[in-house]
């Protein structure tokens, strides 16, 4: 039996969560995962347990615990033994390392005004200058990372999957969600996350989920 647990939130609005859970299944890890819903009266409760400020994810490695998408990740690739890290090129492994801490800490107007919910289906216009500045800044650092791509390596960033895709899935989800308009380049790189069958398998188990009320 899997020591490794991962505690997550509804599939169809954690972003957070969505990061580890891609990069362990990516790198076939067996772990169990357990679901605590959010946005309800008990949430705070369930979650105290688990180390972490009151929020998911959470990694529980025996008697250890981890919290926070990319210490996880981090914590992952000093534990196990991994498929898929960080690219080995020492470029593209500093534009990855850098875009994820920007994705970790930055874009407030894409997390606020673009929230992810994979049911949704939604035209979304907007003249505010602030979330189409955190549009523009992803789509320039992906495009900056196509550039560097191993073409027979695959589809993701940086041709083979790595820890900055499992950083960055979950606004592909938002782009898709929201019908946000992007260069071609970008639109494939969408489509390739969107076919990956692990993406898949998180797609579904979200939209079997219980409807709770919009998160976000």
């Amino acid at each position: 039996m899997s020591k490794l647990k991962l505690i997550i939130g509804n599939k169809n609005y954690s972003s957070w969560s969505l990061r580890p859970w891609l990069f362990m299944r990516k790198n076939t890890l067996d772990f169990a995962e357990q679901i605590i819903w959010l946005d309800t009266p008990t949430f705070q409760q369930e979650v105290q347990p688990f180390g972490s400020n009151g929020t998911v994810p959470a990694l529980v490695d025996d008697k250890l615990q981890v919290w926070d998408s990319l210490a996880i990740i981090d914590y992952l690739i000093d534990t196990q033994k991994l498929q898929y890290t960080w690219p080995q090129d020492k470029a593209q492994r500093a534009l990855a390392r850098s875009m994820s801490a920007e994705m970790h800490s930055g874009y407030s107007a894409l997390r606020s005004q673009l929230s992810m919910d994979i049911r949704l289906r939604k035209a979304y216009k907007t003249s505010d200058v602030h979330l189409q500045g955190d549009i523009d800044r992803i789509i320039s650092l992906w495009t900056q990372a196509f550039s560097m791509r191993d073409q027979q390596a695959g589809g993701w960033l940086f041709g083979g999957f790595s820890a900055a895709d499992a950083m960055l899935v979950p606004v592909v989800f938002r782009f898709d969600s929201y019908s946000i308009p992007v260069p071609s380049q970008v639109r494939a790189y969408m489509d390739h996350c969107l076919a990956d069958e692990d993406v898949r398998q998180w797609v579904d188990d979200g939209k079997d989920e219980v409807v709770l009320p919009d998160h976000g």
